[in-house]
C-alpha cells in the first residue's frame, strides 16, 4: 500500500514528504515571483511613461529647431532665403564672431544681387560684456581704451545708434530697442561691417544683444 505522505499522487492531489500539497506550494512560489517582478518594473514605468510624453511634446513644439527642418543647409539658425552657410560667409569677409554667442540667427545673401537694402550678411545674438570688449579690440573696431564703453570712433564721430527694431532680412525673435553703439568698419573697400551692441550708461550691457551686418 502506498504511503499517503510518500510524494506520490493520492487521487487528484500530490503531497510532499512533509504532508503539504506540492501543487499549492508551487503555485505560491510562482505568485510570489510574479509579484516581485511587478514590483521591480513599477519604478521604471513611473519614469519611462512621463519621459516618452515629454519627448513627444518637445518634438511637436521644437522639431524644426531641433532638427533644422525647413531651414537652409539644415541649420536651424539660418534664415529662409540664405544662400551661404555661416562659416564660409564669415571667412569670405575675414571676420569672426565673439567667443560667447547665444541664440544666434543669421541671414546671408552673398550670391543674391537682390539682397534686401544691400545687406549681404546679418547676425543677431546675445553675448557677454567681456566677450564683446575682446571682440571689438580683436576686430579693431574701436580704440583699445574705448572697448568697454564705445561712444566715439577713432575720428571722434558719435557711435550712438537709433532704434533699429527688428533687423532687416532677419528671422527669429530679437531686437535692440534701447541704447546701443553702432560701430562701422570698412571691408574690402566697397563693403561695410557694422556692429551694433547694447549698452547702458556704464558701458556695454552685462548680457548685450548684438547685431552684426555687412552691406555694400
Amino acid at each position: 500500500m502506498e504511503d499517503e505522505h510518500s510524494g506520490v499522487e493520492a487521487g487528484d492531489r500530490s503531497y510532499g514528504a512533509d504532508g503539504y500539497e506540492a501543487a499549492d506550494e508551487r503555485e505560491w512560489h510562482e505568485d510570489d515571483e510574479t509579484d516581485g517582478r511587478r514590483r521591480n518594473f513599477a519604478p521604471l514605468l513611473l519614469f519611462a511613461v512621463p519621459a516618452v510624453v515629454i519627448l513627444v511634446l518637445l518634438g511637436l513644439l521644437f522639431g524644426d529647431d531641433l532638427f533644422g527642418a525647413d531651414h537652409p543647409f539644415g541649420d536651424s539658425r539660418a534664415c529662409a532665403g540664405s544662400d551661404t552657410p555661416l562659416v564660409p560667409a564669415l571667412q569670405s569677409q575675414g571676420i569672426g564672431l565673439p567667443a560667447v554667442v547665444k541664440g544666434l540667427h543669421y541671414a546671408t545673401h552673398e550670391e543674391n544681387t537682390q539682397a534686401p537694402d544691400g545687406v549681404r550678411f546679418t547676425a543677431f545674438f546675445t553675448s557677454t560684456r567681456q566677450a564683446m570688449e575682446d571682440y571689438l579690440r580683436q576686430q579693431r573696431l574701436v580704440a583699445p581704451d574705448q572697448a568697454g564703453d564705445p561712444r566715439t570712433d577713432a575720428y571722434g564721430n558719435s557711435l550712438d545708434g537709433g532704434d533699429i527694431g527688428v533687423p532687416q532680412a532677419q528671422c527669429g525673435t530679437g531686437q535692440i530697442t534701447g541704447d546701443f553703439a553702432s560701430i562701422p568698419k570698412s571691408l574690402n573697400g566697397s563693403e561695410q561691417l557694422t556692429v551694433s551692441v547694447e549698452r547702458t550708461a556704464l558701458g556695454i550691457d552685462a548680457r548685450p544683444r548684438v547685431l552684426i551686418t555687412i552691406s555694400g
